[in-house]
């Protein structure tokens, strides 16, 4: 179920496809994407879904995600495919700017996925700190 609420941002529940919630926020400078849970790669393709859903109701170019409570289940393979997949020619249609805060354990995984999305022509850059993903972001 999708509900979408002017002003205040969008909240997705993603039900029995994903055993974690994703919640979209617009703060007017960016859009929040918070992302709780454990990510499977079945899951991957849902999240393309809702991701497109929230950015196609953000007037704007900057995407903040909160990754911190973030839990990857998929491995490399699933993340070229991920990568490979039609998400990132909507990432780069709307020119997105995407900021990605991160727990320091993560930190590795997460550069390799800016790599890959680097090579797909995707503005992606994980921090540890809110603030330096807010200072990069907003640039």
């Amino acid at each position: 179920m999708i509900v979408f609420q002017p002003g205040l941002g969008v909240l997705i529940w993603l039900g029995e496809l994903m055993s974690e919630k994703l919640t979209f926020h617009d703060n007017k400078e960016f859009l929040l994407g918070v992302l709780d849970g454990e990510y499977t790669a079945e899951d991957l393709a849902m999240f393309s879904l809702k991701f497109e859903v929230a950015v196609n109701q953000f007037d704007g170019h900057c995407v903040l995600l909160d990754k911190t409570r973030f839990l990857n289940s998929f491995d490399h393979h699933d993340a070229i495919l991920f990568a490979d997949s039609p998400i990132t020619d909507f990432m780069v249609s709307k020119g997105l700017r995407i900021a990605a805060v991160v727990r320091s354990a993560s930190l590795d995984a997460e550069q390799f996925y800016e790599t890959l999305m680097s090579n797909r022509s995707v503005s992606y850059k994980p921090f540890v700190s809110e603030k330096e993903a807010m200072d990069w972001l907003l640039k």
